[in-house]
């Protein structure tokens, strides 16, 4: 099972403005929250300006550390 979690408005006629394409041939199961407010956009998360252009991902992160120092089990 995947979660997805997308925020989309209703045009004036109630319809949804973008259906995200689904996989063929699945069940999907839709729970749709309907806000008081127009939703707050999500924040955007970004490195430092001064660490730009320096920092490099070069392996899987979670493989350096014991798992239960990530507190996932």
């Amino acid at each position: 099972m995947q979660a997805q979690r997308i925020i989309t408005q209703v045009d004036s006629t109630g319809h949804l403005m973008s259906i995200p394409l689904l996989p063929p041939g699945q069940t999907v199961e839709l729970i749709m929250l309907i806000h008081d407010q127009a939703a707050l956009p999500l924040p955007c998360r970004k490195a430092p300006i001064a660490l730009k252009g320096k920092l490099r991902e070069i392996g899987d992160v979670f493989s350096t550390a014991p798992s239960e120092d990530w507190g996932l089990s």
